[in-house]
């Protein structure tokens, strides 16, 4: 079956109907803002399936998806896809599909311009259910890093869905460090938080700059200077440890 994506029709707000084939589907990465899956809800749609002898191919439209421009590792524009709607079935169908041929599925996919655009489309799907996800750690987070994202240049991309390299993030990598830090997050307002972020930004570029002027040999020397030409230096830690520091827990 081909793993070509055909429009079957465009809405008003620039989003476009497809149909794909699951397999397609299932190669199509989670947005990583996505809520934590639940696997009691996975089993219970499973649960479902099996106990009514229904095909898994009835779970075949609702899903969302993303698209957004972004540059690779190698510097180079690519197109991104992310999954935003529908993760729990997918992870249904991943567990029966060897039980059932492939199938074709229909999907809407959404342009976004970046992670401040993909949390409020993330927001506005699931608005229906407020209280079910406001609690989930990865939700939390969402608020913190669309004010992130908002708060420097847009055009920069500093945090970046695929794959890249120092001193740009990998949002995946951040999101996974924020979430053990979401019950001290909830006590900073988002806003607040990325100003103090912004704050911690421009004095360790500072304190970099004079790294380079005091010392003949610095540590990551060629990651440091792009961070000081970009002006973004919370990248270069792969532990993220400003996050501790902004939080004033350390």
């Amino acid at each position: 079956m081909s793993t070509a994506t055909e429009i079957l029709h465009t809405y008003n707000d620039g989003s476009k109907l497809v149909r794909m084939s699951v397999h397609t589907l299932l190669a199509t990465p989670t947005w990583c803002g996505n809520r934590i899956i639940d696997m009691t809800h996975v089993q219970s749609i499973k649960d479902a399936i099996c106990t009514t002898a229904t095909s898994i191919c009835a779970l075949d439209s609702g899903y969302k998806i993303i698209t957004f421009m972004e540059e690779d590792a190698a510097g180079k524009p690519i197109e991104v896809r992310r999954i935003i709607d529908g993760q729990h079935r997918i992870e249904v169908i991943r567990a029966l599909l060897p039980l059932c041929d492939d199938f074709i599925i229909t999907a809407t996919v959404k342009q976004v311009e970046s992670e401040a655009d993909a949390v409020d489309y993330f927001n506005t799907i699931n608005n229906s259910k407020p209280i079910q996800y406001e609690e989930d750690p990865k939700v939390v987070v969402q608020r913190y890093m669309k004010a992130l994202d908002e708060s420097f240049p847009k055009r920069a991309k500093f945090f970046r869905e695929a794959k890249t390299r120092r001193p740009y993030v990998q949002k995946s990598e951040l999101i996974q460090v924020l979430v053990k830090y979401a019950n001290q997050l909830r006590k900073h307002k988002p806003d607040v938080f990325a100003k103090e972020v912004l704050a911690w930004n421009v004095k360790h570029l500072k304190e970099l700059e004079l790294e380079e002027l005091m010392e003949g040999s610095v540590k990551d020397a060629g990651i440091k200077g792009h961070a000081v030409e970009i002006k973004f230096a919370l990248g270069i830690d792969t532990h993220f440890k400003w996050i501790e520091q902004v939080l004033k827990l350390k």
